[in-house]
């Protein structure tokens, strides 16, 4: 990924936060964040198998940022991790995001979950041309 750890991958934005520590994953969510505020992205993949549980508050952090700034409609995302403690507690990222009527799953395969991210941007009719060329 020519070590940057935020690009369009696949039609979606992704983050590799592989092996990361606490404060590289603070860092690499940070990125995430500024990038799906300007590129305005609905499809967003997160990958953190081996990293700091504790890296868990750096993507809600990043979440809450978005949030705040406005994310699209049919806004989606992705997380895969190997670690059991991160993905039980993206199971609470994901029931409050539920709440804000933002979708957000776990899975454990990369091509599991590019492919429901993509049936998101399938079922999303009318977006204008604009929006498409910048979303990831």
């Amino acid at each position: 990924m020519n070590n940057k750890r935020v690009a369009v991958r696949a039609g979606c934005l992704f983050a590799d936060c592989d092996n990361a520590e606490l404060g590289e994953m603070a860092l690499v969510c940070r990125e995430l964040a500024a990038e799906c505020v300007s590129r305005e992205a609905n499809r967003v993949l997160v990958v953190a198998n081996g990293c700091d549980p504790e890296g868990h508050l750096a993507l809600r952090n990043a979440f809450t940022t978005m949030l705040l700034a406005g994310i699209p409609a049919g806004f989606r995302l992705a997380l895969i991790t190997d670690v059991p403690r991160v993905r039980a507690l993206f199971a609470d990222l994901e029931r409050d995001l539920r709440v804000l009527n933002v979708s957000a799953r776990a899975f454990g395969d990369e091509a599991e979950a590019v492919e429901w991210l993509r049936q998101a941007a399938a079922s999303q009719p009318g977006r204008d041309e604009r929006a498409s060329r910048r979303q990831a």
